[in-house]
């Protein structure tokens, strides 16, 4: 199956106009969990929250002041100063306001988890004392957000003392939600030998864990995602977004339709490369399962425009597909068409990392047993059909050219000409300075920025010139209001001091739409610090930090700091374009390294 039938009805389902429902719900859900400092939150499990909350929803009238009434009696025992108000009418009490020294609010330092790729990070979300100052929210005071284009919450972001209910009303909302059983059934353990996950019914077929995951993803997004302006995806886009896919889950027979469909094509509206969705999930406690998600590819590069095969195939009546032969169909769906569909599916800020994306991961399914069949253009006219199926990424008939384990660092390309691979895992300050104190009469140095950099990669920078390098303008967000536009950004730049000797040669810096994240900033660094000349074409668009949303279904990556000078979505321009040619790719040749060779 590799596509959602969008049908038009649901079964049982009453959320067809309930948009303010849920749209009122998704909003308050973000700054009661956010946005308010409630001690006692950590322990609530937010999916039976939202869940709970879907489900009384359905139960009430789509009037007004209805919907006001139910928002505020399941929402103000976690906050208990919020007002609800509607044209009418007005739930809730003004809060008594205190002129204490110091007041308790949330502080988000980035947003996730602490560790990112094995890694500790410093971002948190938690509550902190504060004393007044410009930058903050004014302790008690109540501030106003739109739920709904009739209803309006007034709640104070900071306060100066825990209310004396919190406590018990917390415990009474978990003790209320606890009936819902998201437990799985399966183990990681078993889940990762088996390769398969058993679900329980709950997690199936009930539409209101479905809808409520859309509300979890979209809210870390409208609250933390830094480049929702410059993705056009402004307050009412947002709302779109929510309404629409929220429809789409209540849609969905099962958990595994749901991510591969929905939830997937919704992450796909954000343009940054940094968003790489996880099928794992763990509904209750910490024993977590996985969706098997099986890969459909069989080795295929994007080329000039064009979809070709990067190896070569012997198909089953022993006829050759070469490497370079185009991809004219698949499924008997013709490329475009097909690529088309599945390109909203992954988040990339320019198309062609988009479908470079794609074809390196491969056309996902469910099904270990589903087939596809490719068919190929070869280069005298002919047209050769092949036929796969999911069992696993490595196709029995394929072969491509063996890469070493380890690629040289650095390789004597002649004529004092040499070549250095930034992503080498032999790429270190130390064997570079070694390098050039052993190499006297160097012409060229030409460095490949093409894949992920080596971590130490930007050091290499310090021996390419006698000034300082000041690394490019990421800055990291501390936040204290829901508004992104009142986001505090503090400066992460960092200065890389020279080391001798420094290269006398010319410098040469290639790129392409594949240099993404670390790579893309250190083309940035060059071209701010004019450390050498970038040849090849735009980098991918997406750069700077990254954080991984602590979400118990289907948790993700995203970018959280932000690239001020203004490479998102766009990406660093070469200094002279050079594209590799598809006559080049079947022979073997680098276009780019070519054309920096011969300068």
């Amino acid at each position: 199956m590799y596509g959602f039938n969008n049908r038009s009805t649901v079964d049982d389902s009453k959320w067809n106009n309930s948009n303010d429902k849920i749209e009122a719900i998704a909003n308050l859900y973000g700054y009661t969990r956010y946005y308010y400092p409630n001690k006692y939150a950590k322990k609530i499990n937010w999916y039976k929250f939202l869940m709970h909350t879907l489900r009384e929803a359905k139960k009430i009238d789509n009037s007004t002041d209805i919907l006001a009434e139910f928002l505020y009696r399941s929402f103000s025992p976690l906050m208990p100063e919020m007002q609800i108000i509607t044209s009418d009418k007005t739930f809730g009490a003004e809060p008594k306001r205190s002129r204490a020294a110091s007041f308790y609010l949330m502080e988000h330092y980035g947003v996730g988890a602490k560790s990112v790729l094995g890694i500790k990070v410093p971002y948190h979300s938690k509550i902190v004392s504060k004393k007044q100052s410009n930058e903050l929210p004014v302790a008690d005071s109540l501030y106003s957000y739109r739920l709904t284009d009739e209803i309006t919450l007034r709640y104070p972001i900071a306060i100066s003392r825990f209310d004396p209910s919190l406590k018990k009303n917390t415990k009474n909302i978990i003790e209320k939600i606890d009936t819902i059983d998201l437990r799985t059934t399966t183990s990681v353990i078993k889940t990762i030998t088996t390769k398969t996950a058993t679900i329980k019914p709950i997690t199936a077929k009930d539409e209101t864990l479905k809808i409520a995951d859309i509300i979890v993803h979209w809210t870390v997004l409208r609250l933390f995602y830094p480049y929702l302006k410059e993705d056009g995806l402004d307050d009412a886009k947002m709302t779109e977004l929510l309404l629409s896919y929220t429809q789409k889950a209540a849609l969905t027979d099962d958990i595994g339709e749901y991510y591969l469909y929905v939830l997937r094509e919704f992450m796909g509206n954000f343009k940054d490369q940094h968003i790489v969705l996880s099928s794992d999930f763990c509904g209750e406690g910490v024993v977590g399962a996985y969706l098997a998600t099986h890969y459909n590819s069989i080795g295929l590069k994007y080329i000039d425009g064009e979809v070709v095969l990067s190896g070569n195939i012997k198909t089953h009546d022993n006829r050759m597909i070469d490497k370079g032969d185009l991809l004219i169909s698949v499924n008997d769906v013709p490329t475009d068409r097909f690529l088309d569909e599945q390109l909203k599916y992954v988040s990339a800020a320019t198309h062609k990392p988009k479908v470079e994306q794609l074809l390196y991961f491969g056309f996902p399914t469910l099904d270990p047993d589903s087939v596809m069949k490719y068919t190929f253009r070869k280069q005298n006219g002919d047209t050769v059909s092949y036929t796969g199926d999911s069992s696993g990424t490595y196709y029995e008939n394929f072969s491509s050219e063996a890469k070493p384990r380890n690629e040289s660092f650095i390789q004597d390309m002649g004529n004092g000409v040499f070549y250095v691979l930034l992503s080498s895992r032999k790429c270190t300050p130390k064997a570079f300075k070694q390098f050039l104190t052993n190499t006297p009469n160097i012409s060229k140095i030409i460095f490949d920025n093409r894949q992920y950099p080596s971590w130490h990669a930007l050091d290499i920078l310090a021996f390419v010139t006698e000034k300082p390098v000041v690394w490019g303008d990421y800055r990291l967000p501390m936040r204290y209001f829901p508004e992104q536009d009142k986001t505090i950004w503090k400066e992460n730049q960092n200065t890389i001091l020279p080391i001798q000797p420094t290269i006398k040669a010319p410098i040469y810096f290639l790129i392409s739409s594949s240099s993404t994240s670390y790579a893309e900033s250190i083309a940035n660094t060059v071209k701010k610090n004019g450390l050498g000349t970038l040849v090849g074409e735009n980098t991918s668009g997406t750069n700077g930090d990254v954080g991984r949303a602590n979400v118990r279904l289907f948790p993700f990556m995203l970018s959280i700091g932000k690239d001020f000078d203004g490479y998102h979505g766009k990406g660093v321009a070469p200094d002279i374009e050079v594209k590799q040619t598809l006559e080049d790719y079947i022979k073997g040749k680098d276009t780019i390294l070519e054309y920096v060779l011969n300068l």
